[in-house]
């Protein structure tokens, strides 16, 4: 279980790839209760950042049970932000905003909503967030809290080498390629 209670006002939940932004806000507030973009998804993500106008749109005329609105993977379209803060203060909507980090909508000089919603992180599994099987501090230290890697059989150590295997990618350390180096996200490897 997650140490975290989503706050009862808009806020934004950072965290790294794969810790469980989603999952997590998919329990606490189900798609039958909000209303949920996903802009993982190509097509709403291209409409809603080509046309921001109908993201707002589609709000007002479909407005969620719960009045919470999740925008899953926000900084892929920042121009997003405007609106959320007029539907905030025109509509009393709370919202659910997940990304990555909030370095990179800073660095696009985003709108990010000057007070009106927290900020949250949510980080790997922490020991005592661990299920009581799965409590092998070798493994955590090893392979980190990630719950792709922790939800896997807790014997089979191929098995979570072969989920951070297809996330990362071993770098060799400057002083010799005897030595393992960091894990390295493929992302930042191909951007030079």
């Amino acid at each position: 279980r997650r140490f975290f209670q989503p706050p009862r006002q808009s806020f934004f939940l950072f965290g790294p790839r794969g810790v469980g932004k989603s999952s997590l806000l998919r329990a606490e507030l189900p798609p039958t209760d909000a209303l949920w973009i996903d802009l993982l998804d190509p097509e709403q993500e291209e409409r809603f950042s080509l046309h921001p106008g109908e993201f707002k749109d589609l709000i007002i005329e479909r407005p969620p049970p719960s009045g919470w609105v999740v925008v899953d993977e926000v900084q892929k379209a920042p121009k997003l932000l405007n609106s959320v803060h007029q539907l905030i203060e025109s509509h009393g909507l709370k919202f659910a905003l997940t990304g990555s980090s909030a370095r990179r909508l800073r660095q696009k000089g985003v709108n990010l909503l000057a007070g009106r919603a927290w900020v949250r992180n949510l980080h790997p599994f922490s020991w005592f967030e661990l299920p009581e099987d799965h409590r092998d501090l070798r493994a955590l230290l090893e392979y980190g809290g990630l719950p792709r890697v922790n939800r896997r059989p807790r014997h089979p150590v191929l098995d979570r080498r072969q989920v951070l295997e297809r996330h990362f990618v071993v770098h060799p350390p400057l002083g010799g390629a005897d030595e393992v180096g960091p894990l390295v996200p493929p992302r930042h490897l191909r951007r030079g």
